[in-house]
Parts: structure tokens; C-alpha cells; sequence
């Protein structure tokens, strides 16, 4: 508590128009001060296997409304995911993976494709795997197709795969 106060006010010390704030730092400061040690650090749990980690997949039901739909709900199916945030050590550190991800608008006349990704990967930190093989830059693959653009699919995903198997670098 004492630190997301003594945030606060190093933020308005910033803005520089709050009188008395130095005073009131200084209190934070001294609470601070007079509390006991901290303990010792607590013990990292034990890694879990990769197949008792959280669960991956979504089934997500919204609503939404807009000029073109009107009134209708999206139906979102997601069987395997993990993102960039996700701690959990059996994931890749520094990549996302999300792997048949599939949007539906549902209204009161008809269900419509909004979005189909068969695959979308990307690696930020391809170095961390020691493989003289790989490129060193970080890279990204999808492939899937939005709603309007059925026809394309084939092409849509046979030119990203190309495209994510040509090695890029960025610096």
C-alpha cells in the first residue's frame, strides 16, 4: 500500500502542482521505513508438465451491435492458445501461439464466417533456441482468411506460408 502511495506521489511530483506534497512524501517515506524486514523470498513452485498447465482453449460468447449486423452475437472457438504475457514455464518464453481460431456473427437471420486463422505464430526471441539454423531476428507466420475472402483461402495461406518461411531480420 505504502508503495502504490509513494507511486502516486512521485507522479504528481511530476505534474508539479500539488501543495504539501514533499511533506506527505516524507511520512510515506518514514512509514515505510518503520516497517520490519520482509521474510525470506518464497520458493519457485515446481514446474508442471505441459499437460497439466492452464487450459488453452476459449469459448467466448458476446454481444454486439452495429450498422451493419444490427442486433447479433460473436461466437468465438479458440482450441489451442497461448500469448507473449504467459508465464507459465512450460510455454515458450517470448512467443504466441494460437492455432484454429474461429469467429461466428450470429444474428436472427443468418450465421456468418467473420474469421477463420488456421495457425498465427510469432517468436520474438528466436535465439533463445541455440539451433545454428535458425535466423537470429524474431518472425511471425498466419495463415487463415476474414469474412469476404473465402475464395482466397488456398492462395491466402499458401502465400503466407511462403512468405513465413523466407527468413527476415529486424534490427
Amino acid at each position: 500500500m505504502l508503495d502504490t502511495l509513494l507511486s502516486h506521489a512521485a507522479f504528481l511530483k511530476q505534474t508539479g502542482d500539488e501543495p504539501g506534497l514533499a511533506e506527505r512524501e516524507r511520512e510515506l517515506l518514514q512509514a515505510r521505513l518503520s516497517l520490519p524486514p520482509g521474510g525470506e523470498s518464497v520458493a519457485p513452485a515446481a514446474q508442471l508438465p505441459l499437460h497439466e498447465a492452464t487450459p488453452p482453449a476459449l469459448l467466448r460468447l458476446e454481444e454486439l451491435y452495429n450498422s451493419e449486423l444490427e442486433e447479433a452475437a460473436r461466437l468465438t472457438l479458440r482450441p489451442l492458445q497461448y500469448d507473449l504475457l504467459d508465464s507459465n514455464e512450460t510455454r515458450m518464453p517470448n512467443a504466441a501461439l494460437e492455432v484454429g481460431r474461429t469467429e461466428l456473427a450470429v444474428s436472427d437471420e443468418s450465421v456468418r464466417l467473420r474469421r477463420l486463422s488456421l495457425f498465427h505464430i510469432t517468436n520474438l526471441h528466436a535465439t533463445s533456441v541455440p539451433l545454428t539454423a535458425l535466423p537470429g531476428g524474431a518472425w511471425h507466420a498466419s495463415g487463415g482468411c476474414l469474412e469476404g475472402q473465402m475464395t482466397l483461402l488456398a492462395a491466402t495461406c499458401l502465400l503466407r506460408c511462403l512468405a513465413a518461411s523466407w527468413p527476415r531480420r529486424y534490427s
